[in-house]
């Protein structure tokens, strides 16, 4: 329960555990967020770890814990650059509004204004469907979300996704899709003559003295990435690919000092108007005059998550296990969080903000059981579900596609606490935004034990995600081939 509890345990006045809204003492605000860090660092093996706490426009708090590099014990600091993976977009979002304010561009402009040789129905298609992921256009990336690229090169990887029908008509429902800013990317550099990469670094980082914020090269290097294997080994992470061409959708590097100056040239104007900036941390509408949902409370904008909730409203953007980057706007609360291991750092960034806003800790008894089946800890599961956690609740702490209790406990290769939520009413085979299951979750992760557990009692294989893929196919595709022959067997004797 470390996000949750670690909260009601730093002091009887937090209102988080009293349910009073008493107002907390910095001091316990400080020595809470210290806390999370270190569970973070600690029970979640992740190396290294930059936090800020932005309040009122000053810095509250920053920690850095841990090794940017294992291999040379080089230590974390402020200057040190963590792969920013998706949240890259908030900077290109903020790259084409600049190019609105200059006069050159304008967000209902049709794409085919600027960008010509594009596939027969795409021309239509405008600025501000692709910043907002409501064009229905198909996907470069074979998986939703991710840079699992169709070809390497732009001129490669356009003939290939031409063929394939739009996922519905423009302006009509949000999808993420990464074509949405490899021709974003395009459109910059055609208005403004340069490479994307030099746009940003004339426009953006060298007038406000981000030194640290740039695209790898050999160098230039960012922190290395890790992962916590199931035996516990922390091991390096293949090393992310962004090819040129999907550059606005991911692959910036950029550390805690340059997201500071960053997040206060937002405040101050420096960079753009603060009215356009609204319109990015608006909810898109759609054709009929609902929001572009991502899910639950979550809406998305142009390039920027958009929490709805009424209370302690946020917009920012999260990129895969290593950044998250969320503005509190009603609260002048901004809370940063870059880290080079697999932790959800949405999560992290929630348990921060909630520390320092006087409300309950995210989800409550719901947030102690899914940190408690993450952990495989079946005493702390048991505990949540005494104090009236629901075993069928989803995680929306974060932006992205949301977990289930039993799906944490997956991920993780957590047999006993598998059979343990099973037996208290957790639905086998729930799917999450992206059409996962626990036996999904299990394959892609390499879980045996879980997988196995999961086949016991019942997970249906035959399931298939958003992407069309079954457990097995999955498996397979991660490498996974024990999982995947352990699902195919099961699904053969059934």
């Amino acid at each position: 329960m470390r996000h949750a509890s670690i909260l009601c345990a730093i002091a009887v006045v937090m209102s988080a555990c009293t349910g009073r809204q008493a107002k907390t003492p910095d001091g316990d605000r400080s020595k809470a967020i210290d806390e999370l860090g270190k569970s973070v660092v600690g029970e979640r093996g992740v190396p290294g770890l930059a936090v800020a706490v932005i309040r009122d426009d000053k810095p509250f708090k920053t920690i850095v814990l841990g090794a940017a590099n294992l291999a040379t014990h080089e230590p974390v600091s402020t200057g040190t650059p963590f792969q920013l993976a998706s949240t890259t977009k908030i900077f290109s979002s903020v790259g084409v509004l600049l190019l609105v304010a200059d006069g050159k561009a304008q967000l209902d402009d049709p794409i085919g204004k600027y960008l010509d040789s594009l596939p027969s129905g795409w021309a239509p298609v405008t600025i501000r469907q692709l910043l907002s992921h409501t064009s229905g256009l198909p996907d470069i990336a074979a998986r939703t979300g991710e840079i699992d690229l169709v070809a390497q090169d732009w001129d490669r990887a356009l003939p290939i996704i031409a063929k394939k029908s739009f996922a519905f008509r423009p302006g009509t429902s949000w999808t993420y899709n990464q074509t949405n800013y490899a021709l974003l990317l395009r459109l910059i550099e055609r208005i403004s003559g340069v490479r994307f990469e030099d746009f940003l670094s004339q426009r953006l980082f060298q007038p406000l003295g981000m030194r640290n914020t740039f695209y790898p090269d050999p160098q230039h290097k960012c922190a290395v990435n890790y992962k916590k294997e199931n035996d516990g080994r922390i091991v390096e992470r293949p090393e992310l690919a962004f090819p040129h061409y999907v550059r606005a959708a991911g692959g910036l590097c950029s550390s805690l000092g340059d997201m500071i100056v960053w997040s206060d040239a937002l405040d101050s104007g420096k960079i753009i108007p603060r009215a356009l900036l609204d319109k990015a941390w608006s909810p898109t509408k759609l054709v009929n005059g609902s929001s572009a949902q991502v899910g639950g409370p979550i809406s998305y904008g142009l390039g920027w998550a958009i929490d709805t909730t009424a209370n302690h409203r946020w917009v920012g953007h999260s990129g895969g296990n290593s950044t998250a980057f969320r503005r509190y706007l009603d609260d002048h609360l901004t809370v940063i969080v870059l880290q080079n291991g697999t932790n959800d750092p949405d999560a992290l960034v929630s348990s921060l903000a909630h520390a320092m806003l006087d409300k309950p800790a995210a989800g409550g008894s719901d947030a102690n059981l899914w940190d408690a089946a993450s952990d495989g800890n079946a005493a702390a599961v048991e505990a949540a579900l005494r104090d009236g956690a629901n075993v069928n609740a989803l995680d929306t702490r974060s932006s992205r596609n949301g977990r289930y209790a039993l799906n944490w406990a997956a991920i993780n290769d957590h047999a006993d606490v598998i059979r343990l939520l099973l037996a208290n009413g957790a639905a086998i085979d729930a799917q999450n935004l992206t059409g996962f299951t626990a036996l999904h979750h299990a394959a892609e992760s390499g879980s045996a034990l879980a997988a196995q557990a999961l086949l016991t009692a019942g997970a249906n294989t035959s399931i298939r995600t958003a992407n069309g893929e079954t457990a097995a196919e999955v498996a397979r595709r991660n490498g996974n081939s024990a999982v995947a022959a352990l699902i195919d067997r099961h699904a053969r004797k059934t």
